[in-house]
């Protein structure tokens, strides 16, 4: 999901006319990427994220990009996915917040990933230029659990995705008994309030029915049946 809105917002920002150049740093086999690298004011820097584990890719954000964006002549880094170097490396940066979940449900990261979180990237987030956070609940979160104060903090919502061939749907029979739930089996989704909520609902409406959308796994299936 934060991949998703992470290339959209990338692939609207690349596209848009604006009077600065623009570096980005990508790997050009995802999906839509490789078209970047054609678009005017653009420096595509390949990178190949699609080869790498997760520790490589924390190494080469906290010791790598900045200082090779600095020498390219940028001056601010965004970091799109809930992460940020503690050295700043004489750059600026903004952080896109889609949550603080590993403070605020950390039985959902790895024991490894969570220590990084709290221990090296909230440290960068703390001394980043802004911090933009995609809802309220996020903004509150980031005051709590950061303590950044709200001259750097924005709150910009997430755009919905370009989809195509949406007009064939519009004059489909719409069944207004149907709660529809999409990807709820992570703890941080809340699926037993869902659950709850919908066991209320029910009693007053019988052909109320809930359907859920998503890949669970063994892990999330477990976490979510503990909260129960």
């Amino acid at each position: 999901g934060t991949q998703t809105v992470a290339f959209y917002l990338y692939d609207a920002i690349l596209r848009a006319p604006c009077d600065f150049d623009i570096v980005v740093y990508a790997d050009p086999r995802f999906n839509g990427v490789a078209a970047w690298k054609n678009l005017p004011g653009v420096e595509f820097v390949e990178v190949p994220f699609s080869d790498w584990g997760r520790a490589k890719a924390q190494l080469w954000e906290q010791f790598f990009v900045s200082r090779d964006a600095r020498k390219r002549g940028c001056a601010l880094v965004h970091h799109p996915l809930t992460t940020c170097p503690y050295f700043r490396f004489g750059i600026q940066h903004l952080v896109t917040m889609h949550d603080v979940g590993f403070y605020e449900y950390p039985e959902g990261f790895s024991p490894a990933f969570r220590t990084y979180l709290r221990y090296v990237c909230a440290p960068g987030m703390r001394k980043a230029e802004r911090l933009v956070c995609v809802s309220d609940y996020v903004v509150g979160g980031v005051r709590r659990r950061l303590g950044v104060p709200d001259s750097r903090i924005a709150r910009v919502y997430n755009a919905l995705k370009p989809m195509e061939g949406l007009e064939k749907f519009k004059d489909l029979p719409r069944d207004p008994n149907v709660i529809f739930g999409v990807n709820l089996w992570q703890p941080h989704k809340n699926l037993p309030r869902l659950l709850t909520a919908f066991a209320k609902l029910r009693a007053e409406r019988p052909n109320l029915r809930l359907l859920l959308a998503g890949r669970p796994d063994r892990k999330s299936t477990r976490l979510n049946s503990s909260h129960t």
